[in-house]
């Protein structure tokens, strides 16, 4: 029987979640793949106890920015550049990264809030906002949950050898 590192161990299981990720997201439902990947790759944990923290805090945090940005959007447009909404956007940026801490109870959500954030009300790029940040929050929560599922399977094999 192989013998493989912890390091190689969660390199093969980053592959494996690489390669469902875009098979299905990208092959079989024609949808972007990025936020999946991206989702499966920075959950993957040595255990599936620390891959389910992380990936209910970044699925947490990506809910939570996402829809603080959509709630921005609704109020400020996305098309204007002016001082006031520079402004409000940094401070609406502040509100997510305490309310992800203290509302949500996740603290290490906070930085994915942030970016969430940060992407739907910056990075739209004429792209309709509410399909955007739905798509954006779903595969962010697929990836997190094959990442789990791979985790899980991993660590049921590396029990039973």
């Amino acid at each position: 029987m192989l013998k493989f590192s912890e390091l190689e161990v969660r390199n093969i299981k980053t592959t494996i979640s690489i390669f469902i990720c875009i098979l299905i997201i990208s092959n079989i439902l024609k949808m972007q793949c990025f936020y999946a990947v991206i989702a499966a790759v920075s959950c993957l944990q040595p255990s599936v106890k620390n891959v389910y923290k992380v990936g209910i805090d970044r699925s947490i945090g990506t809910i939570f920015g996402g829809v603080i940005g959509l709630v921005f959007l609704y109020f400020w447009g996305e098309n204007s550049n002016d001082i006031f909404r520079t402004f409000s956007m940094t401070m609406a940026v502040t509100f997510v990264m305490w309310g992800s801490v203290k509302l949500t109870r996740r603290p290490d959500s906070w930085t994915i809030s942030a970016i969430v954030f940060l992407a739907v009300t910056t990075n739209l790029l004429g792209r309709d906002p509410y399909e955007w940040a739905g798509n954006r929050i779903l595969t962010t929560i697929f990836g997190v949950l094959v990442a789990m599922g791979v985790n899980y399977i991993f660590e049921k094999y590396e029990k039973t050898s």
